[in-house]
Parts: structure tokens; C-alpha cells; sequence
């Protein structure tokens, strides 16, 4: 953990970093999964909950700060 940081803030951009890979993930799944010529359904189904599922946690992070409120510097 970087110096003067919280495990708040630490916490925070582990689940955003999360997010990120997940989405980045899914990107690659895609384009390998088309370029091999799989084109199903089922698939980006999978691929729809994996990228809703980031989505949600980064928009409760979005929403987490601005419940905060402005801080002072």
C-alpha cells in the first residue's frame, strides 16, 4: 500500500482496477471467440454478465464518491 494512503482509497481502486480487467477481458474473449468463428448466443450472453457485473461496481464507486461530497485540499 502506497504511503498516506487509506485502506479505504486502497480498497477503491482494487474494485475499480477489477472492473477495468474484467471489461478488458471481455474484449479479448470476443475477439478471439469471432475470429475462431463462434458467434452464439450463449456466448455473449456471458459476455453481457461479465461486463454488466463491472459496470455495476464501477458505478457504485461513482456514486460512493459523490455521496462523499467535495473534499477540501
Amino acid at each position: 500500500m502506497m504511503v498516506g494512503m487509506s485502506k479505504e482509497t486502497a480498497a477503491d481502486i482494487i474494485r475499480a482496477s477489477s472492473a477495468v480487467v474484467a471489461m478488458a477481458v471481455v474484449g479479448v474473449l470476443t475477439w478471439k471467440a469471432l475470429s475462431m468463428g463462434v458467434d452464439g448466443a450463449l456466448f455473449m450472453s456471458s459476455v453481457a454478465v461479465v461486463g454488466g457485473l463491472a459496470g455495476y461496481e464501477v458505478k457504485a464507486l461513482v456514486d460512493k464518491k459523490k455521496s462523499k461530497g467535495p473534499t477540501e485540499g
